[in-house]
């Protein structure tokens, strides 16, 4: 990416003392009479040819013959009324800069405008197509990588950028700065349109799904988290519709204030969306992953433990996840696999949650020398560190079996950690598995609080500000 911002900034340069000396324009035309071009000269020189002329624009060349201001008047050939008049171009205040490049005040045109946007361009799609292909190979290499689901939201954004400067480069008369400012300015509110299929779609998925958890488990605190994800994506779509439109008086500095300000809405939200895209992308690919069967140990991650000491059928999933693969290993290989059973006692269990799953293997036949046991931790990152303690030296090769929704927080976690860890994921319910999602996306959201508080900063502020320059 620093190669093709190095390549970009170069080429920038090239393009502007190529075309330096000239500048192609295209005003607004809103009339079929001949048009009347006056000069006037404020210390600087340029002289003005027409090119071509419909009842839509009017194109005209410059050509810089000394520094300084120029304004030029369009006017209308029989009344000597501004044909431009009602899109402000009356009067153009033309500035010959430094090298003879010339600039327009009013609507930022400037000579190898054409040459940069197309530039600008090229370089968007080479940085979607490089942010798209890591994020590929990186859910292959280096799934258990927060840095991989920040890839996959930006990629989708970069694609909106893509598609919207696709559209300008396609339908635009003239390219200026303001245009080039204009397509990053609303590349989030073009990548909340793209994703509206999805988010509908996963946001009716979170709220149905929860409602049948509430229905089934009752309506506790954690069990109406998705609802208000679901409730928040809904509600964020539509006020993306009528923030922006309800309050502008007509005034452009009313326009350029309210757009600044919901330029700023639209990219927390896309950036929240995008995020929980690439969340649920990798979560999704983490849960389906096959492994290899040369693991020598298997952890098995605790959670719950019933009143009468059992497993519940969350835990029962997580074992029997471990069972399948040990049966699947013995087959291949011919060798046993070790179970490393971690967690710890809660304060309303009677046993711990290593010793039910220890007693639920030796009931499947499982050997006592086969089962390793970790009852201290109380939280995922224990379980890990805690079981790689057990383990020591013995083996590298280490599986860890949770339930799906759990499997990409766990490996994050354990990358965290410093090991080199591969899990695999039980299935759970949909309507379970919605809620736990959400919760595992905002468990990994506030412990990656300081990336993201800095990744939102920079986009906000970048956003909000092509918003603002390119309403001046």
């Amino acid at each position: 990416m620093l190669v093709s911002t190095i390549v970009l900034v170069v080429y920038c340069v090239a393009a502007l003392f190529v075309s330096r000396g000239t500048l192609h324009c295209v005003l607004p035309w809103v009339d079929k009479t001949d048009a009347v071009i006056e000069i006037h000269e404020k210390g600087g020189s340029v002289s003005v040819s027409e090119t071509e002329r419909n009842d839509i624009w009017l194109e005209i060349d410059l050509k810089a013959h000394k520094q300084g201001k120029v304004t030029v008047d369009v006017l209308d050939a029989d009344n000597s009324q501004s044909v431009t008049a009602p899109y402000n171009y009356n009067s153009m205040d033309i500035h010959v800069l430094a090298f003879d490049i010339i600039f327009v005040e009013d609507t930022w045109d400037f000579s190898g405008g054409e040459l940069i946007f197309t530039g600008v361009w090229i370089y968007v799609v080479i940085l979607t197509v490089l942010f798209c292909v890591s994020f590929i190979l990186r859910c292959k290499n280096d799934l258990y990588n927060y840095t991989t689901l920040f890839y996959g939201g930006i990629s989708l954004l970069l694609a909106a950028l893509l598609a919207i400067s696709t559209i300008e480069m396609l339908y635009s008369p003239a390219y200026s700065a303001k245009l080039i400012l204009h397509c990053f300015a609303i590349s989030t509110s073009i990548a909340m349109l793209l994703a509206i299929p999805f988010t509908l779609l996963f946001s009716l998925f979170l709220i149905i799904s929860n409602i049948i958890l509430i229905r089934r488990e009752g309506a506790g605190l954690a069990n109406v988290l998705a609802i208000g994800v679901g409730s928040v994506l809904i509600l964020g779509l539509i006020g993306n519709f009528f923030v922006g439109s309800i309050f502008i008086s007509g005034s452009l500095q009313e326009v350029r204030r309210i757009e600044t300000v919901t330029s700023v809405f639209q990219t927390l939200f896309t950036y929240f969306e995008n995020m929980l895209i690439g969340t649920v992308i990798c979560g999704i690919i983490a849960a389906k992953r096959k492994p290899e069967t040369d693991y020598d140990h298997v952890m098995i991650l605790g959670c719950q433990v019933g009143g009468d000491g059992t497993a519940l059928p969350l835990l029962e999933g997580r074992i029997k996840c471990a069972l399948e693969y040990a049966k699947k290993r013995k087959a291949d290989t011919g060798k046993d696999t070790v179970f490393v059973c971690s967690g710890g006692q809660g304060s309303d269990e009677p046993i711990s949650e290593a010793l039910c799953m220890k007693n639920y293997l030796l009931e499947n036949g499982i050997s006592e020398q086969n089962i390793i046991l970790e009852d201290k931790s109380t939280s995922t990152g224990e379980n890990l560190r805690f079981s790689m303690e057990k383990i020591g030296g013995k083996s590298e090769k280490i599986l860890f079996s949770t339930s799906d929704y759990h499997v990409l927080r766990s490996g994050i976690i354990g990358k965290g950690e410093g090991f080199r860890l591969v899990g695999i994921g039980a299935k759970t319910r949909a309507y379970f598995w919605a809620n736990a999602f959400m919760r595992e996306f905002i468990g990994l959201a506030v412990a990656m609080r300081r990336r993201n508080l800095f990744n939102i900063c920079v986009l906000t502020v970048t956003i909000a500000a092509f918003t603002f320059f390119s309403y001046l």
